[in-house]
């Protein structure tokens, strides 16, 4: 069994990493982001320093990104991470950002619903 069996990892994962010799080789060639995030919050790595790297990934994206709000709470993110601001206000700025998503499902299944009428 490897370490990341234990914390009921995926069997695309398992199987990843029984192709290394280590956990460091493994994590050292994994291009997957997503695993690399999920064994993190896993393993226990510090918050703050989790929101960081995951703000980081979804920074790489921001220019895809039509809503403020969901710029507005990425920054959030790169902030809270940097210790600029606390868990309070990164809560606040993901309130913001759901609400993005709302409208943005809520638009999108109001165009589905008229395009199939």
């Amino acid at each position: 069994m490897t370490e990341i069996q234990k914390y009921g990892a995926c069997f695309d994962a398992v199987e990843f990493r029984k192709q290394h010799a280590t956990f460091e080789d493994a994590w050292n060639n994994c291009m997957r982001g997503d695993w690399m995030l999920w064994i993190a919050k896993k393993i226990g790595v510090d918050y703050r320093k989790l929101t960081l790297a995951k703000a980081m990934c979804a920074n790489t994206v921001i220019h895809l990104m039509k809503d403020e709000r969901s710029k507005v709470a990425i920054q959030a993110a790169i902030d809270y991470g940097n210790g600029i601001i606390n868990r309070e206000q990164l809560a606040a700025a993901a309130a913001y950002a759901a609400d993005a998503a709302a409208y943005a499902a809520a638009a999108d299944a109001y165009a589905a619903a008229a395009a199939a009428y």
